[in-house]
This record gives structure tokens, C-alpha cells and sequence, in this order.
């Protein structure tokens, strides 16, 4: 018998793979040790994306007692009213005030504005202590309906309210469930509250009552705590910080020396459009000669719904933090407008209002000169930072060093001088890239006189030094006299450096369509010093008089 239960507590210890971190802490977080534990359940809309997941629909109070929920709680937020207004955030006021209704202010339901979940978990317990002033929570917890549908694709399909729920029709089933009720009928809205507690219940006990599948269960809640369907904040410092370091914990995160990026966006009054919104994001980073760097960021909005109960005018709040010291030069979108401080929470920020129709498209574009703390010792690095609640959200990063440079880099693509990332955003990525410096010689890839014969300009393969290409004495042209006899006597009176190419002003050069000079290069060098080679650079110039550019 002590064999058999030895046997099965190993079992049951394995079963908790990555989770087995917090072993120390689950006598603790189970209610083993200390007492009951009471946490608040959020339960987050993504189809109405929020900062910190998606519309908060429902909550729950559970109560856990040796591992088991000893009570459990299940409400629509809508019973949560806070009965004297709380000024809201700008943003959200701006978006959900409608002149034809009465508008209650900042509520329960709308807690989440933070993206940065800790802060979002923090006001959802205090607006349900203003109901509920006794109210005392040992931590937050919140998932959405991502993590719902993942989370039945192992359990199986739940019997609920006469109907069978599957990760395939979850949504459209509570959806319909929810709303086709008569809105002013207290019966129904009791109803539409005892669905969601229902299908909650069901799938809580089949979850206790098939072991065997345990294993499945564990792997689905670790993926979503991975993706942010599931995130968690706890009061007891050590256990939040576990999380953290874990990020589980849904934190805005800025590492040291690296660029970042986060993209966040809230639903306000855009139904559950955000279901049939596609979102795509290029990002360009350029590494400049002198070691700075700069960036352009573009992002597009697809709205593929249409004008139903689900669907409709789309709207929303865009930000996007940056790393503190970002400067920002340009912004430009349907809606540009800043709500939120500049440097909200330690971070440069951009926003925008999204006012978008079925069908249409919006691209909110921005660029701006980054801090020399994200190119370190040869190094740039990315933190993209994924919003909770968000699905496979494609981006597109590009970075490009000096022509002549190379790269390497574990997690980029790379071509010679330039690196890139195409893939969506289903976790949070931290993409690096290491450059090493110019060391090849600038060289000319064509030279061409114009149509009047007085001028021939050299491109080059990169940009050059300016005091050095502007110098006319670096220059010779010869006639090769291989087309005519009539030899040319070509003189340089005057050298323009215009980046990676140079016109030089002459004289000297009469009509001989296709002969052939010979032009040399001196002491010319790039923007990293490095010599033409050799030294002189020998090259040939072929009149083309008769199709020549006016330059």
C-alpha cells in the first residue's frame, strides 16, 4: 500500500513538468499550508481585445482547500456596478460615452486598461472591494477564450444548458447564448448568468474526474501561460516574482540594452470585431555608419467582418511603447492622437485612436531615432513583446547594417549586411544580431558621361567620404582611342559627392559615341576607412552620347 501511494505521488510530481519550479510554493498556492486560498478569476474576451486579454465578460471568487475548490463563485461583470463614477481613462471615455445612453463611468468590467497585468489585477480586485469592501485576495488570475477552446480540445465536449459545447463552437454557442435574451428581463439575465457558470462547473469537475488526461491538461495551460491566454498575479512577493521570471505574470518587460517593442491595442466599443481583424507589422532598424540607429515602424489593420451582431464598426485605442530615450520624428495614421503621457510606465509611447468599417484597412506609420544602448559591443537585439489575448499576429523585422559589414545571428535570417525575422507573434520573441564591421574596399559599379559631355558620374557600391570624393585631383580620364583617332584631352575642374556617388565636372570630351576612356581612382575610401583597391582603381568609361541622361 505505501509502495502504491509512493507510486502515484511520483506520478502525480511529474505531471507538473515546467511547474515543478514552484513545488516549494504549492502547499502554499493550493491551500495546503496556511489555509484556504481565494483568488479572483477573470474570465477575458479576446474577441474584444483588451490591453491585458479581452473584455472581462465574467469573474469568479474560488476558494482552494487542499487542492480542491471548497466554493466557487462564477458572475457577469455587469453585477459588479459601481454605483458612483469613477473617472475614466481619456481614451476609453472618448470611444464608449454615446450620447443616447447613460454613461457609468469606468467599471469592473473595463479594469484591465493597463497592459502591464500586475497593475490591471490591482484595480480589478479594488473596483470589486468597493462592492465587496471585505474582500481580500490572495492573487488574480485570467484567461481567455484562446485558452478555453485550447483547453476543451483535450477535455472533450461539456454538456451544458441541453447543448454540447466543443472547442468549435464555444464561441458562437455562448455568444448566442448570451445574447439572445430579452435584456430587461431579470429572468433572462439570471439565465445568461447561469450558462456561464454552468459550462464552468461541467468542465471543472470532467477536468477532476478524468485523471488519465491530466497530463494533456497540464501541457494546454502551460502553452497558454506561454502565449498570454493565461496570465496570474499574486500578493506574496516570492511567488509573483517565480511567475515573473517564468513570464507568466503578463508584465511589460524591458530588458537591458535592447531595443522593444509592444504593440497594444483596446476594443472599446467595437463589439467582437476583433475576431475578424488581421494585423500585420513591418519594422524596419537601420544601423547607421556612425553607430546610430533608427527605425521605422509600420503597422496595418484588416477588418474581414461585416456588419452582424459579432461584427461591426471597429474602434479602438492603439499604443506602442518604446524603449524611454526613443525620439520620435514622424507619426502618421487615420486617427493620430496622444492620451496617455509620453513616457507612460518608463516607456517612450505613440497612440491613436482605429475607426475602422468592415472591409477596410488602416496603417498607422512611425519613425524615430532609437537610444545607443540597443547596439552594444557589436550587438542589436529586440525584445517584440506579445499583447495577452492576441492570436498569431504576423510581423516582419528587418535590420540593416553598413554595406560592406556582415552578420551572424542565431535567431534572424541573414544576407551579408542585412538580417531578417517573418513569422507570428505567438510568444514573445527576443531576436539578436551581431555585425562586424566594414572591412571591404568601396568600388565603383558604373560610371556614365551625360548627354552634354560635361559631366561623368561615378556610382559606388557604398557611400564614401565626402573630403575625399569631393577632392578633384583623386580623379584622371584618358582617351583610350580605340574608336577614333581624335584623341580627347579631358580635364577635371571639379569633383560633387552626393553619398555613394560622385559627378565629376569636365572638359574637354567631344562627340565619339562609344569610345572607350580610361578613368582613374585615388585615395578614395568608405566611411569606415577602408582604400579603394587597388590603389589606384582602374576602370573604363564608354561614351554614350546618343543615350545618355541629362545630369
Amino acid at each position: 500500500m505505501v509502495f502504491l501511494v509512493l507510486l502515484i505521488g511520483f506520478w502525480l510530481y511529474s505531471l507538473l513538468g515546467v511547474f515543478q519550479y514552484f513545488r516549494g510554493d504549492l502547499g502554499y498556492l493550493l491551500g495546503f499550508a496556511g489555509g484556504p486560498r481565494t483568488y479572483l478569476v477573470l474570465f477575458q474576451n479576446n474577441a474584444e481585445l483588451r490591453p491585458s486579454g479581452g473584455f472581462i465578460s465574467n469573474y469568479g471568487v474560488i476558494k482552494l482547500r487542499f487542492g480542491l475548490p471548497v466554493s466557487l463563485e462564477i458572475r457577469d461583470s455587469y453585477t459588479l456596478e459601481t454605483p458612483n463614477p469613477v473617472d475614466s481613462p481619456a481614451p476609453m471615455e472618448a470611444l464608449l460615452r454615446d450620447p443616447k445612453k447613460e454613461y457609468t463611468g469606468w467599471q469592473f468590467r473595463d479594469s484591465n486598461y493597463s497592459p502591464d497585468f500586475a497593475q490591471a489585477a490591482q484595480k480589478a480586485e479594488w473596483f470589486y472591494q468597493l462592492q465587496n469592501p471585505q474582500a481580500k485576495f490572495d492573487g488574480v488570475f485570467a484567461f481567455d477564450l484562446s485558452f478555453a477552446e485550447d483547453l476543451l480540445r483535450a477535455v472533450g465536449p461539456i454538456y451544458t444548458n441541453k447543448r454540447v459545447i466543443t472547442a468549435d463552437n464555444l464561441f458562437i454557442e455562448l455568444e448566442q447564448e448570451t445574447k439572445n435574451i430579452d435584456w430587461h428581463s431579470e429572468r433572462d439575465l439570471e439565465m445568461r448568468k447561469n450558462i456561464i457558470k454552468s459550462f464552468a462547473k461541467n468542465t471543472i469537475k470532467k477536468i477532476i474526474f478524468t485523471p488519465a488526461k491530466w497530463p494533456a491538461y497540464t501541457d494546454s495551460l502551460l502553452a497558454n501561460f506561454r502565449q498570454k491566454h493565461v496570465l496570474a498575479y499574486f500578493s506574496k512577493e516570492s511567488v509573483q516574482e517565480k511567475f515573473e521570471k517564468l513570464n507568466f505574470a503578463g508584465r511589460l518587460q524591458y530588458p537591458a540594452q535592447s531595443d522593444f517593442l509592444a504593440i497594444n491595442e483596446a476594443n472599446f466599443g467595437g463589439r467582437k470585431s476583433d475576431r475578424y481583424i488581421s494585423r500585420e507589422v513591418e519594422y524596419f532598424v537601420k544601423i547607421n555608419e556612425d553607430r546610430t540607429v533608427s527605425a521605422k515602424l509600420r503597422i496595418q489593420f484588416i477588418h474581414f467582418g461585416g456588419y452582424e451582431f459579432l461584427s461591426n464598426i471597429f474602434q479602438g485605442y492603439l499604443r506602442i511603447y518604446l524603449p524611454a530615450e526613443a525620439k520620435i520624428t514622424l507619426a502618421e495614421g487615420p486617427f493620430i492622437k496622444q492620451y496617455d503621457p509620453a513616457d507612460d510606465m518608463g516607456y517612450r509611447l505613440a497612440s491613436g485612436l482605429i475607426n475602422l468599417l468592415p472591409k477596410q484597412k488602416a496603417t498607422f506609420a512611425y519613425e524615430y531615432n532609437l537610444p545607443s544602448s540597443v547596439f552594444t559591443s557589436g550587438v542589436y537585439r529586440l525584445y517584440l513583446q506579445k499583447q495577452p489575448g492576441t492570436i498569431d499576429d504576423r510581423y516582419r523585422i528587418f535590420v540593416e547594417a553598413p554595406v560592406g559589414s556582415t552578420m551572424a545571428s542565431g535567431t534572424m535570417d541573414v544576407r551579408e549586411n542585412r538580417a531578417f525575422w517573418d513569422g507570428y507573434l505567438a510568444i514573445d520573441q527576443v531576436l539578436a544580431v551581431r555585425v562586424f564591421g566594414d572591412d571591404k574596399a568601396p568600388f565603383p559599379i558604373e560610371q556614365q558621361t551625360n548627354r552634354q559631355l560635361n559631366k561623368v558620374r561615378i556610382i559606388f557600391n557604398e557611400d564614401v567620404d565626402e573630403g575625399l570624393a569631393s577632392n578633384p585631383g583623386n580623379y584622371e580620364i584618358r582617351d583610350l582611342n580605340l574608336r577614333n583617332v581624335n584623341a580627347d584631352q579631358i580635364k577635371i575642374t571639379g569633383a560633387k559627392w552626393e553619398g555613394s556617388q560622385v559627378i565629376l565636372n569636365i572638359e574637354g570630351m567631344t562627340m565619339q559615341d562609344e569610345e572607350r576612356y580610361e578613368l582613374k581612382i585615388w585615395n578614395i575610401k568608405d566611411k569606415s576607412g577602408n582604400l579603394v583597391d587597388p590603389n589606384p582603381k582602374v576602370v573604363t568609361i564608354v561614351q554614350k552620347s546618343k543615350i545618355a541622361e541629362g545630369f
